[in-house]
């Protein structure tokens, strides 16, 4: 198994702590079963980012603001958990038999 996660996210603006150093960009990160896979720095434009899926688990992405020396600016966001199996396949679920039927001749009787 492997594929990709796009996580995006919205933002919205809220007082900047204070003494807290000029704001840079965002930290983005995936936890698989509460351990983190992979992080992305993005930009402060940036509103996505892709994370690979290579195990079974119970996922988290999360993204905060980051200042310039990486401390997070309020609190992070987080999806919500969501559960990736292990490869799928589909296999028969149904069968259905059809006969056809003959009509039988019909005799009119006069």
């Amino acid at each position: 198994m492997n594929f990709l996660a796009t996580v995006t996210f919205d933002t919205q603006q809220i007082l900047k702590p204070a003494g807290t150093a000029p704001a840079a960009g965002y930290m983005a990160w995936m936890t698989r079963d509460n351990v983190t896979t992979e992080m992305k720095q993005l930009s402060s434009t940036e509103r996505s980012a892709e994370f690979n899926i290579a195990q079974a688990g119970t996922y988290v992405a999360r993204v905060v603001r980051v200042d310039i020396n990486g401390a997070s600016i309020g609190n992070a966001a987080e999806s919500t958990p969501f559960v990736v199996n292990e490869e799928m396949v589909d296999v028969p679920l149904t069968v259905t038999v059809t006969i056809p039927v003959e009509v039988p001749n019909t005799v009119v009787v006069r």
